[in-house]
């Protein structure tokens, strides 16, 4: 594999190139950079320039950053495509969508950009084919990151502190998010013995950590998508299958003895693990899970938590096997079991996987 990566950025603001160019340097000596004002010229380089990040400023005087990407897109499919913009609207996100895989507000910050970077290292390593590469590249589709999700993981960086009220506000922007907030609050998954009809109440109960990730969800799995001929389910009730699986890892979780932290993830991950399945055009099953892997590293999952949706249906084919992908398996088995009548713990090869899921392994505080 190639130890360094290929990046061009485009913005026709030389003083921000300029700024680029010293920061990223510093942390990124042996990688080619190609910094570039025009996009007609940077359409040109990469004509011969395999690039692994294109990141483009949206407001340029010789052409739109958003159309700038929509060639970047039909020229170099499996490059990761960012668009830097002072507007991170809820039209501008889905406008941008078929052409950016990120948008990342402006003015930005050079860390954001270097997590961009570090994710596509990331994402070189994949064991995804060349074919799902470019099908994932060329894709028109891709959920986009719900705003109340931008926002809310922006203030959450800004502060050590959160105040419940300020985090009630941004929840509070969308009433289908505000309904799965409050719906999960009151579920007896998170041990609800008194109601909770009040947002405030379940920022209390459910913590900053995991409201952020149920925005997530609940924003991706609501957003219009056209999915596979043969697939009838809509977003939502892919999402209704997923609690289920998720409330089982959850259970699986506090009977190992995991900390409430990790319990909480392995929730979210239970949440999440079809996300791939929403994405038109991807057909095969192991395709969706290596979709799922790639929009979650792209969003900034951590890599077990990616490799564990890619390898839910195959935890033996990982090469380091973990407690995360593990209860990932097991939660499907046991609601397939269910609903098929079957006594899942009466199955020894079950019983084996949960016998050689290393809990400490990942989670260790």
């Amino acid at each position: 594999m190639e130890q360094y990566g290929r990046a061009i950025f485009v913005d026709d603001d030389s003083s921000v190139l300029r700024s680029l160019r010293r920061g990223l340097r510093m942390h990124y000596k042996h990688w080619e950079m190609e910094f570039e004002q025009s996009p007609e010229v940077a359409l040109s380089r990469l004509k011969n320039f395999d690039a692994w990040v294109v990141i483009s400023d949206k407001k340029m005087r010789e052409l739109d950053g958003a159309d700038f990407l929509d060639q970047v897109a039909e020229q170099t499919p499996q490059a990761i495509r960012v668009l830097l913009t002072g507007d991170i609207s809820d039209e501008t996100a889905v406008a941008s969508a078929k052409s950016a895989h990120l948008l990342l507000p402006k003015p930005f910050e050079l860390d954001d950009l270097i997590d961009v970077l570090e994710r596509s290292v990331y994402l070189r390593t994949l064991p995804i084919s060349a074919s799902l590469r470019q099908t994932l590249g060329g894709l028109q589709s891709l959920p986009v990151l719900p705003k109340a999700y931008q926002d809310l993981s922006a203030y959450l960086k800004t502060t050590q502190m959160p105040e419940n009220k300020k985090v009630a506000e941004i929840v509070t922007q969308d009433i289908g998010i505000l309904s799965k907030v409050l719906q999960l609050a009151n579920s007896s998954f998170f041990g609800a013995t008194t109601p909770v009809n009040n947002v405030e109440m379940a920022i209390v109960r459910l913590g900053h950590d995991l409201i952020k990730q149920i925005v997530l969800c609940a924003g991706l799995f609501s957003q219009p998508v056209t999915l596979s001929d043969d697939l009838e389910e809509t977003g939502e009730e892919i999402l209704q299958q997923s609690e289920e699986i998720a409330g089982v890892m959850k259970e699986l979780a506090i009977c190992a003895g995991l900390s409430r932290k990790a319990v909480d993830n392995i929730y979210v991950l239970g949440l999440l693990h079809q996300v791939g399945w929403l994405v038109d055009g991807v057909k095969q099953e192991g395709d969706k899970c290596a979709t799922g892997a790639y929009l979650l590293q792209l969003w900034g999952f951590d890599n077990a938590f990616c490799e564990a949706v890619l390898y839910q249906n195959d935890p033996q084919k990982q090469p380091e096997l973990t407690i995360l992908t593990n209860l990932l398996f097991l939660g499907r088995q046991v609601v397939l079991a269910q609903k098929e009548g079957v006594p899942f713990f009466e199955q020894s090869e079950m019983r084996d996987l949960i016998d050689k899921a290393n809990v400490g392994a990942y989670f260790r505080e």
